[in-house]
């Protein structure tokens, strides 16, 4: 059945009262069913956002002391999930299960007796062309910004390091992120079995003369990083360093 067809009442955000469409709510929670989506849009206890309003909500909470946030920005399938969940919960279960992000998960997890929210912004170039529109949503209050880049993906090169140009040569996003902003660039998918092959140090090589040649105003680092090789040290290294 399409959704043009359903009775369906008028749903409102419980922000700015802008009229909300069912189609999107179910294009951005693709894991429920379509009757369940129904009765959560039913439920007249539960708040609704719209996706500007949701940002400026979840943002608040970024200023509970002592509350790191840290962005983790790329490409689609360049692995930004699956760091996020490794961050998180130390371990991956099931990579094959994760699905693309759709506009911004936020996770939350104690470090060191710290507080750090990891916000992974989605990677289609919707949402890509989205943070760096609302750069006044997305970026003030970050700590670290990893940017994550599939290293076996030769053919993005080109646009993964514009974008992260657009990101890091725009002095409005620059001045937003402040001076003390630290930025980890991840040359992720460098496999234990192909770390060293020379297709991979070849890749390696060109994207860190590429990134060496943009005018970055923070210091950054680089590093290699897989999913069959992450451990907690890594992760402990990403979100304190």
């Amino acid at each position: 059945m399409s959704y043009k067809q359903e009775n369906l009442k008028k749903r409102v955000c419980w922000k700015c009262k802008n009229q909300l469409n069912f189609k999107h709510f179910c294009g951005s929670n693709k894991s429920l069913s379509l009757e369940r989506a129904k009765d959560l849009w039913f439920n007249s206890n539960l708040e609704f956002f719209c996706c500007k309003c949701y940002i400026e909500r979840e943002g608040k909470i970024l200023h509970v002391s002592e509350l790191k946030k840290v962005l983790i920005l790329g490409f689609p399938n360049s692995g930004k999930t699956a760091i996020t969940h490794l961050l998180k919960d130390r371990y991956l279960e099931d990579p094959e299960s994760l699905l693309p992000t759709r506009g911004i998960s936020i996770q939350f997890c104690l470090i060191n007796n710290g507080r750090i929210a990891i916000w992974d912004l989605g990677g289609a170039s919707t949402y890509r062309r989205r943070w760096i529109e609302r750069r006044e949503l997305i970026f003030p209050e970050s700590n670290k910004v990893i940017y994550v880049i599939d290293i076996q993906d030769s053919l993005l090169f080109n646009v993964t390091i514009k974008y992260f140009s657009e990101i890091f040569n725009s002095r409005e996003i620059c001045d937003i992120l402040g001076p003390e902003l630290k930025l980890h660039v991840l040359f992720h998918k460098t496999d234990p079995d192909i770390r060293n092959s020379p297709t991979i140090n070849k890749n390696v090589e060109i994207l860190t003369q590429k990134i060496n040649s943009i005018n970055i105003p923070f210091k950054y680092e680089i590093s290699k990083t897989s999913i069959y090789s992450f451990n907690p040290n890594i992760s402990d290294s990403l979100l304190n360093s």
